[in-house]
C-alpha cells in the first residue's frame, strides 16, 4: 500500500492520500517522477473533498440552539453582551451563557474562534 502526504499551500503536510496499491520503492520513484504533479494535485484534490464532507457531517452534529445562533451572530456583527442581550430580550448573564454552550460545542476556546467555526460550518451568516 501506498500513502502520499498531502501538503496545504503552505507546504504544512496536512494529510495522506493512499493509493491502495502494492509498489515497490523504485516503481513508486519512477510513478512519482514520471506523474508526480497529477498525482499531487489528485491528491490534494481528494484530501479536499473528504475534509469538506468531514465537516458537513460535523455542522449537523454540532447542533446549536436559535439562541446561540443569535448570540453568535450578534457577536459577528461586533456586539457586546450587553447590547445582544437588549437587541433579544435576555439579560447579558444568559447571552454569555449561551456563548459558553456554542463555544463548546464548537470546540472552541474563545468567543472568536467559536464564531469563526460557526461561520466556517455555514451556522452562522456574517
Amino acid at each position: 500500500m501506498v500513502a502520499m502526504p498531502v501538503h496545504t499551500g503552505s507546504m504544512r503536510e496536512s494529510g495522506f492520500f493512499n493509493f491502495g496499491t502494492e509498489l515497490g520503492a523504485r516503481e513508486f520513484q519512477r510513478l512519482y517522477k514520471d506523474r508526480s504533479m497529477a498525482i499531487h494535485m489528485g491528491s490534494i484534490a481528494a484530501f479536499n473533498r473528504i475534509r469538506t464532507l468531514t465537516k458537513q457531517e460535523w455542522a449537523v452534529s454540532v447542533g446549536l440552539t436559535s439562541r446561540e445562533r443569535e448570540c453568535l451572530l450578534g457577536l459577528s456583527r461586533g456586539f457586546r453582551n450587553d447590547l445582544i442581550a437588549e437587541r433579544i430580550n435576555i439579560k447579558p448573564v444568559t447571552v454569555a451563557f449561551h456563548i459558553a454552550n456554542a463555544r463548546r460545542k464548537l470546540r472552541a476556546r474563545t468567543r472568536e474562534q467559536a464564531l469563526v467555526n460557526a461561520i466556517q460550518l455555514g451556522l452562522v451568516a456574517p
